[in-house]
């Protein structure tokens, strides 16, 4: 947001985002709310008092949470694991991915919470490096859908 724009002269201020190499602005509000698909985007903020200009940008990352679940099922199928721990925790991941998809957010939270457990019982005492970034990305899943 805009809301470390100031003039020294006190000067009102013009704002402008644009996203990605548009040339037309898809706002000029201050703060603008927009709503973007999945993807990665440039956003640039371009700000004047009439006699100068300034802008910055950034690049920002939206992602589903199937695609988050998705990519925590890579790490699994990557993993160095037995093959019944695989399955088993690959069965947790695509029972929340189907909650996720049907809207039931509770359960595929649910869901997640019970890999991380099957995790800590069966993939810790053998390789607990795996274990936490495993757990990690679980929670980091959890806390985006429960919006914490």
């Amino acid at each position: 947001n805009s809301s470390g724009s100031s003039d020294i002269d006190g000067s009102g201020l013009t704002f402008a985002w644009y996203q990605g190499s548009n040339t037309s602005p898809f706002s000029t509000e201050a703060n603008p709310t927009v709503t973007l698909p999945a993807g990665s985007y440039s956003l640039t903020l371009v700000v004047s008092d009439g006699g100068s200009t300034t802008s910055d940008s950034i690049t920002v990352e939206i992602f589903t949470t199937a695609s988050l679940v998705q990519a925590l099922a890579s790490q699994v199928q990557a993993a160095n694991l037995k093959p019944s721990e695989r399955s088993g925790l690959l069965g947790h991941l695509n029972a929340a991915l189907s909650a996720f998809n049907n809207g039931n957010v509770r359960a595929g939270v649910h869901q997640l919470e019970l890999f991380q457990e099957r995790v800590n019982k069966k993939v810790a005492p053998g390789n607990p490096s795996l274990a936490s970034v495993l757990i990690a990305e679980a929670q980091r899943i959890i806390r985006e859908v429960s919006g914490q």
